[in-house]
């Protein structure tokens, strides 16, 4: 049960074919027998959508698209919900990253016999972006669009760490976490999220007190903080005096 096409690097086909739906369903009629096409659009690029198909039902009157767009948030479920209920739309948007699993579950459709005969050509789209969209050397989906990703960061917080500029490899990356402050690398990348899963307790204390201005209950935590830091101490400093050789710290 293939269901029409699209790979956004996101990757998109619109009005190039229409292949076959879950249902089996080529001849989806509206009134005065013109053809509907149903796409799904993910985030903003959802709503974006309908200005490109209202273009394309005037040059091409026979056919009525129905757009509705989806938060990226709920894209894989509501998709992998319409596989299972045999309800695919006949085009989709979909992240690069979900198209091996979408293929493994013969649930999108190979483009290459379609393309042989439409304008459109691989030496439309860059190489590194096009391969994104082939598996087994089988084309699944043009490219929509491709984003370039930027991370930010505090430089003096990476030179504090022992690097003069911002790694370059995994590894480097890896030391660079290992050397921030437990309160700066989920502040610089997470933020706490997701659902304050990286929360941790100097985070929370500083979002109380800066963020919310619940200064007395994050005063408390830092004092909390202090005292059970003051007990550690104490018991570390006891039982080096009670080891040989040990002295105090």
């Amino acid at each position: 049960m293939a269901f029409g096409i699209a790979i956004v690097a996101t990757v998109l086909v619109i009005g190039l074919r229409w292949s076959q739906g879950g249902n089996g369903d080529l001849d989806k009629t509206a009134s005065g027998g013109s053809v509907i096409l149903d796409v799904r659009g993910m985030g903003m690029e959802g709503y974006l959508l309908r200005q490109l198909t209202a273009e394309f039902e005037k040059r091409y009157p026979q056919v009525t698209v129905r757009v509705q767009a989806i938060p990226w948030g709920a894209g894989h479920e509501k998709l992998m919900t319409a596989i299972v209920g045999d309800m695919t739309p006949d085009v989709a948007q979909i992240g690069t990253t979900w198209m091996a699993e979408l293929i493994a579950l013969n649930a999108l459709e190979p483009l290459d016999p379609c393309l042989a005969s439409s304008p459109i050509r691989e030496d439309d789209f860059f190489p590194g972006t096009l391969g994104t969209n082939r598996i087994g050397g089988v084309w699944y989906g043009p490219p929509f669009y491709v984003d370039t990703r930027l991370l930010f960061y505090r430089a003096d917080l990476v030179a504090s760490a022992g690097f003069a500029r911002f790694p370059e490899t995994w590894q480097e990356f890896d030391v660079l976490c290992d050397r921030l402050q437990v309160f700066s690398e989920p502040y610089m990348l997470t933020g706490g999220g997701s659902v304050d899963s990286t929360v941790t307790l100097v985070l929370y204390m500083y979002t109380h007190g800066f963020r919310f201005f619940r200064v007395g209950y994050a005063s408390a935590v830092a004092m909390t903080l202090f005292l059970c830091s003051l007990v550690l101490l104490m018991v570390r400093s006891h039982l080096r005096r009670e080891m040989p050789g040990g002295r105090p710290s």
